[in-house]
């Protein structure tokens, strides 16, 4: 009797680690399967948030040929907008008085070129960074009626558009053949070509008197959050971000 007690007991052991070993075989199969999943989903797909998604026509005409900004920095994420304009100022400082042979800048009264600052931000989660081509243009308002400055290219030899990471641009606008005695920052417009997305945070216009290359004073803003996705279905369409008219201030020559 106690002999086919210790083969029962030992059977039911048997029974119960089989048991035990085929759940953990099953658990470790619906792991696998849910890792999976989680790493198929986080494939980059359509993501445009701006409704202006896949367009067709470039923003540049044929044969036409974007600017390039004059200046451009990568500043890392762990910096303040306080830090990086600080340090941008300094960067913009010295190009703006290689421009000048005179260690004071003349107030005139006019000026026949004003220069700004384009800041933007990108976005610090999955697939928030770019490698795709992406172009910017300001609108402008002064004494002599309102003006668009034709599209600059926002890539550089380099990276851009890092994640968390902020970049800063310096644009020169001018009206041809013409001498303004103020200007204001109005709006200012992005877009961005192909399908590799691109989450921008921040999007600000800078017009102060430091950046110019004569006597001015007073100063143009353009504080943007898209906080949108620009993006494509298609690798040759494009995607546009547009502020509306919320620059405030001028700047006076």
């Amino acid at each position: 009797m106690n002999i086919l007690k210790l083969k029962f007991g030992f059977l039911s052991l048997l029974a119960i680690l089989s048991v035990s070993i085929l759940m953990t075989s099953c658990e470790q199969e619906t792991l696998i399967s849910t890792i999976d999943t989680l790493e198929t989903s986080t494939e980059e797909g359509f993501k445009s948030t701006t409704n202006n998604a896949n367009n067709t026509t470039s923003p540049i005409a044929d044969g036409a040929v974007a600017e390039k900004p004059l200046l451009h920095a990568r500043f890392s994420s762990d910096m303040t907008a306080e830090e990086v304009e600080e340090q941008w100022g300094k960067m913009v400082d010295d190009y703006v008085a290689s421009l000048n042979t005179t260690e004071q800048l003349e107030n005139r009264g006019v000026s026949t070129e004003w220069f700004s600052s384009v800041r933007t931000r990108t976005g610090t989660q999955t697939h928030n960074d770019t490698d795709a081509t992406v172009y910017a243009r300001l609108g402008f308002r002064s004494n002599l009626g309102t003006s668009t400055h034709s599209w600059y290219e926002l890539d550089n030899l380099g990276d851009d558009r890092e994640k968390g990471d902020w970049d800063i641009y310096l644009f020169r606008s001018y009206i041809s053949g013409q001498a303004v005695s103020w200007v204001e920052a109005q709006w200012g417009q992005l877009a961005l070509y192909g399908t590799d997305g691109w989450f921008v945070t921040d999007f600000d216009v800078y017009v102060h008197p430091v950046y110019q290359s004569i006597g001015s004073s007073g100063a143009s803003y353009i504080f943007a959050a898209p906080n949108v996705w620009l993006d494509n279905a298609s690798s040759t369409a494009w995607d546009y971000y547009y502020t509306g008219t919320i620059g405030f201030g001028r700047l006076n020559f």
